[in-house]
């Protein structure tokens, strides 16, 4: 796959509801360790990035100036009782109710250095870095050279995203290190996806949660009054040009088998009624060439089936499966 394949697909409108039905399916919320297997190039990491900061941010010169006043006397001390059971007092906050809070102990994981930085700069470089504030964290890992140097440029800003080079069956992580996991289309491109799914299980901490996607290639149809054409292209992908084609309907016994408790899966028909959209998913054109030059399918018989997808009205559709498990 390419760089430009893969945003091509992701800005279809069926690849944009798709996807956020899965960014929905993570449940990811602030200050949560999240993993995306097979990023590619970070197509997804930023807006992750903000769902596991968002909402996070606190008010940064007030902050400043609260974090430097606690360093001078001591964060316990403000956390605690002030004299006669009143709350002790902060010149940038008032009440120091919200003091507590940011004394708790930190995540493993957590950075916890503070940055040099004065109440009158009004601003702190990071606010992911402040003593107690767990800012989340994204990490992306691909085993792809190309695609780890585009995802590394366009997350070059954002400290809360990692990038590691690495493969699913062997994850660079430890054990119980991360909170939320996807794998969006990735099984059915994977020598042993049940290894996959028992790396998943090893990664996840206790209570924490996987989404993993793939379609269904079994089920591709592609509406043309040839059909057996339209079948004989469906065979050729399911037995050519991709590995896993029928891992979709597997997802759930995988996880279950990897030892995830609870499973639950989603089905759901991927229609297209537009050519280019379909094409960008599908490759129609190249793929029925490869099926030509490989003879498994008509020469005549496709070139015809190709100018009447390209003119006529369009309708393809496939089955998608999300399992989420935890």
């Amino acid at each position: 796959m390419t760089v430009a394949y893969l945003h091509h697909a992701a800005t279809t409108d069926p690849g944009r509801r798709y996807k956020s039905r899965l960014m929905s399916a993570l449940d990811l919320h602030p200050g949560l360790t999240v993993l995306d297997v097979g990023c590619g190039p970070a197509t997804d990491l930023p807006a992750m990035a903000a769902e596991v900061a968002s909402g996070a941010a606190p008010d940064l010169p007030a902050m400043a100036a609260a974090v430097t006043s606690g360093l001078a006397c001591g964060l316990p001390a403000m956390a605690g009782s002030g004299p006669a059971g009143l709350a002790p007092r902060s010149p940038a906050l008032g009440s120091a109710s919200d003091l507590p809070a940011m004394s708790r102990p930190v995540r493993p994981g957590t950075a916890t250095h503070l940055p040099a930085v004065s109440p009158a700069e009004g601003a702190l470089p990071n606010t992911g870095r402040l003593v107690g504030f767990d800012a989340g964290r994204v990490i992306g890992v691909d085993r792809d050279p190309m695609m780890l140097d585009e995802a590394r440029r366009r997350c070059e800003t954002d400290a809360s995203i990692e990038l590691l080079a690495g493969d699913a069956h062997h994850l660079p992580l430890d054990d119980a290190s991360v909170d939320r996991a996807r794998a969006d289309r990735v099984f059915q491109h994977l020598a042993d996806p049940a290894k996959a799914a028992a790396e998943l299980r090893r990664v996840v901490r206790p209570g924490g949660r996987v989404v993993v996607a793939d379609p269904d290639w079994d089920t591709l149809a592609i509406a043309d009054p040839d059909t057996a054409t339209s079948r004989a292209f469906t065979r050729y992908v399911t037995t050519h040009v991709i590995r896993n084609a029928t891992v979709g309907r597997e997802l759930a016994r995988l996880l279950h088998t990897a030892g995830f408790d609870r499973v639950e899966v989603t089905a759901e028909a991927i229609l297209f009624t537009d050519y280019a959209e379909a094409d960008a998913i599908l490759r129609m054109p190249e793929q029925a060439r490869r099926g030509r030059e490989s003879g498994a399918l008509d020469p005549h018989a496709t070139r015809a089936w190709l100018s009447r997808l390209a003119t006529a009205p369009f309708v393809a559709t496939f089955t998608l499966f999300t399992v989420t498990a935890a």
